[in-house]
């Protein structure tokens, strides 16, 4: 073929590609594609498609079924406030095609003078990897943030839903980086209707993770196909310390005692009860209900994501990250950090610090 010729197929190839997922832009439409693509699509397969420049890179940033990044950095509201130096996000991805990935992050905006503002943001992330050592990203989505800031003299959470646009650069520091490890400069602008917008720069480590069968995470689920009969359930014991989003409040210790099963590859449901604990202005307990994405890492290792409604004196929300390890046959360990969202107040929002241990029937 002609040099172009072979630029024409190689734009419509990728045309192609880049409007695959138009027709799935929400969160749980994109569980159904990583799975699929995850199973169906050979890393072999997807090097037929790639450059040369791309080809080369598969030391550095293969094999690329999941992401995980944890940066930190500085920036500046709308109003020319430091963040303090205290901006920080955490992000689990899935490969959703060759060039599109889907992200749950946490994203924490640092300690400016109006306010404390963290929260959950979903993205659509495209990939760009040019070389060997170096490559590109840009992504958006929705983003729930909870800000606790000062109204006329007195504190308020301030829950508001916006959006957060990402562009971050990627480069592999030779004998350093391997096996998909590498440095993330990344740039974070938020913008929230009717409250403050930031812009943050934040520098950290990444990494792309190859594909972990279901089996080595959950011995008890062998296939993507599961027995609804034979559906195992996992009893979670956690141990845990609430804190109010308030300054001045105590910690107050608490627990979670939960059941969770499978729906399908790496996708759980779970049922709860939560007790808080007592501080000075909450003292509240109810049941949860929450769905589950899980991003096996290694062999013995995942990080889990959670959302569901809480209902406690009125229905909230609860948003859940996880950290968990694999310690035996049956059982797991896990450090899991939980985001309460009282909808009927703006006072009493609370965070949950837990260490949990697992046991699959």
């Amino acid at each position: 073929m002609n040099p172009k010729k072979r630029i024409i197929s190689l734009r419509k190839r990728f045309l192609s590609k880049l409007l695959k997922p138009s027709a799935a832009i929400c969160i749980v439409g994109s569980l159904g594609i990583s799975q699929s693509y995850a199973q169906n699509k050979t890393l072999e397969q997807y090097s037929e498609n790639k450059t040369p420049a791309e080809q080369s890179s598969s030391n550095i940033f293969e094999p690329r079924e999941s992401y995980f990044s944890i940066v930190a950095g500085d920036g500046r509201t709308d109003n020319g406030e430091t963040l303090g130096c205290r901006a920080f996000e955490a992000r689990i991805g899935t490969l959703l095609t060759d060039r599109i990935r889907g992200d749950l992050i946490y994203e924490n905006e640092g300690h400016p003078e109006e306010g404390h503002r963290d929260g959950f943001a979903y993205q659509f992330v495209y990939e760009k990897l040019l070389r060997k050592s170096f490559g590109f990203e840009i992504g958006a989505g929705p983003y729930f943030s909870m800000n606790t800031t000062n109204i006329n003299g007195e504190e308020h959470d301030d829950k508001n839903l916006g959006g957060l646009f990402s562009g971050a650069i990627l480069y592999n520091i030779k004998g350093i980086s391997s096996e998909g490890w590498h440095l993330r400069l990344g740039y974070n602008h938020t913008e929230m209707p009717g409250a403050m917008s930031t812009d943050a720069i934040m520098l950290g480590f990444a990494k792309y993770f190859g594909a972990v069968p279901s089996k080595t995470i959950d011995d008890t689920i062998p296939s993507k196909t599961i027995d609804m009969q034979l559906l195992p359930i996992e009893l979670n014991v956690i141990g845990a310390s609430f804190k109010t989003n308030r300054s001045g409040t105590e910690h107050a210790l608490g627990y979670q005692i939960e059941a969770k099963t499978p729906i399908r590859e790496n996708v759980d449901v779970s049922a709860s009860y939560i007790e808080e604990g007592k501080d000075e202005l909450v003292d509240r307990r109810g049941a949860a209900f929450q769905i589950w994405k899980k991003q096996p890492f290694t062999e013995k290792s995942s990080v889990n994501a959670g959302v569901g409604p809480y209902f406690a004196e009125g229905i909230n929300g609860l948003l859940s990250l996880e950290l968990r390890k694999k310690i035996g046959e049956k059982n797991d360990i896990f450090f899991r950090f939980s985001r309460i969202a009282d909808f009927k107040s703006d006072k009493t929002d609370r965070d949950m610090f837990g260490i949990g241990y697992s046991h699959r029937s």
